[in-house]
């Protein structure tokens, strides 16, 4: 059978079958109880964050990076924020894309629902938790060819990537009960999250489907390798995987095959064939799709310092004895 399969005439004659084969050097044998026992915590902390617009609403993913912190997209909860004028942005010492703060009652407008998961849907045992009346804790905005049909900017996508690197699409919110005490949570602040790479799976609210699991690979190919400059790639501030999504999807946890969060799942990309984007055989596709997602070590360096602020480090549950 494996001589069967290789058409070259000279790699048939050296063909030789054995028992087994390593065929990827970066992927381990992985003990299943661990990965289930990971995907299962994952399935505790991960979320649909609600925003409520006058009559119809706004849904995205999110999870949780401390007892009442909740990570997303910027661009779910963009409706509930305003940005801060130039003068308190400097006396912030914020970069323009961070200078952002709650609109004045927008709390009211913001919840979270954790185990939406088609069995708890049916059963009624969703659990929904609104925002804290102080909710925002920090952000940093999405590049504009990144929120264009949202924004109404018309930008396209930038020909220098470096213009994503002061741009992170992120927010986190406070909910108004500690979820982490009991569902645990992610701490991205103590313990740096590992780089995106090799295979990954998304848990993440596509529509108005209850939780899903989309299996996808960092590892997307050289023919989008352009988009980010190339490879290596000439940015941190995204990177590209190929898991399933929709509306619904942004702010969902990228995790590894470790079941450790390594990525914030943000957008996809739709291009044309004029693109740099080819077939295996050089050829333009017509048509191609590629998601995005932030890394968690770009979050943990911009939001490190305000998640962990407040008096004694209320923020993340650490309270004094």
């Amino acid at each position: 059978m494996a001589v069967a399969l290789v058409s070259d005439a000279g790699a048939r004659s050296d063909a030789q079958i054995t028992f087994e084969a390593i065929v990827n050097n970066r992927e381990r044998f992985r003990d299943p109880d661990e990965v289930n026992a990971g995907l299962m915590r994952a399935q505790r902390c991960t979320c649909r964050v609600v925003v409520r617009q006058g009559t119809s609403r706004v849904t995205g993913t999110g999870f949780l990076i401390g007892p009442r912190l909740v990570l997303t997209n910027w661009h779910v909860v963009r409706s509930l924020l305003e940005p801060l004028s130039a003068q308190d942005a400097a006396a912030a010492n914020l970069a323009t894309a961070e200078a952002w703060r709650a609109r004045a009652g927008s709390a009211a407008a913001l919840s979270v629902e954790f185990d939406f998961t088609a069995r708890a849907a049916q059963a009624g045992g969703v659990t929904r938790i609104p925002g804290s009346t102080n909710w925002f804790v920090a952000a940093s905005s999405a590049e504009g060819s990144e929120h264009a049909k949202d924004e109404n900017t018309g930008e396209p996508w930038p020909d220098d990537v470096a213009a994503f690197e002061p741009f992170d699409d992120f927010a986190v919110v406070e909910i108004a009960e500690p979820a982490g005490l009991d569902r645990h949570f992610y701490d991205i602040i103590e313990v740096e999250p590992p780089p995106p790479r090799g295979n990954m799976v998304l848990l993440h609210h596509p529509g108005e489907y209850s939780m899903r699991l989309s299996y996808g690979s960092f590892d997307v190919g050289a023919g989008f390798a352009g988009l980010l400059g190339g490879v290596p790639p000439l940015t941190t501030a995204r990177v590209l995987h190929n898991a399933n999504s929709i509306g619904g999807s942004s702010g969902g946890p990228c995790l590894d095959l470790d079941m450790k969060p390594v990525a914030l799942h943000q957008a996809g990309v739709e291009f044309s064939g004029d693109s740099d984007v080819t077939d295996e055989n050089g050829k333009h596709l017509p048509k191609a799709v590629v998601n995005i997602a932030i890394p968690l070590r770009r979050v943990r360096q911009k939001a490190g310092a305000a998640i962990q602020a407040g008096p004694v480090g209320s923020k993340l549950g650490f309270w004094p004895s």
